[in-house]
């Protein structure tokens, strides 16, 4: 199913677009300000246009790489404790989540079944998990 978002030009621009501005918006969201009312730890800011395609890069390694867990946990840690460093906290982490998956579904349409969305949220929860053991 990745390989659809990767290869195919449309789903690509789709699914980039739909990540991207999903970002922006949730940025720009007063619920999501609220979450970082108390000021420790500022909203993410909006997602540079190299950004999106950044992650799409990522995403296309990693997905693959899961097949080696040895070899991807201690990537993950050290991605995990270079975020931390940022600021990078766990509500960051679910407010991608979201976006991601949305993103997934706008994409993909009717191919992104309910399986494929709790299989894709279950790496990210994999991935995330590991990351924030950093």
């Amino acid at each position: 199913l990745w390989a659809a978002v990767r290869d195919d030009p449309v789903v690509r621009h789709t699914f980039l677009y739909s990540y991207k501005s999903g970002l922006a918006a949730a940025v720009d969201d007063p619920g999501v300000h609220e979450l970082f009312a108390g000021g420790a730890v500022a909203p993410p800011s909006p997602p540079a246009p190299e950004e999106a395609h950044l992650f799409l890069t990522l995403v296309s390694n990693v997905v693959p790489a899961l097949q080696d867990w040895a070899a991807v946990q201690p990537l993950l840690l050290e991605l995990g404790s270079a975020y931390q460093t940022t600021g990078v906290q766990p509500l960051h982490y679910q407010l991608v989540e979201a976006v991601l998956v949305n993103s997934l579904q706008q994409a993909l349409g009717d191919a992104f079944t309910r399986e494929w969305e709790g299989a894709w949220m279950r790496v990210y929860a994999t991935l995330t998990n590991t990351m924030l053991l950093a």
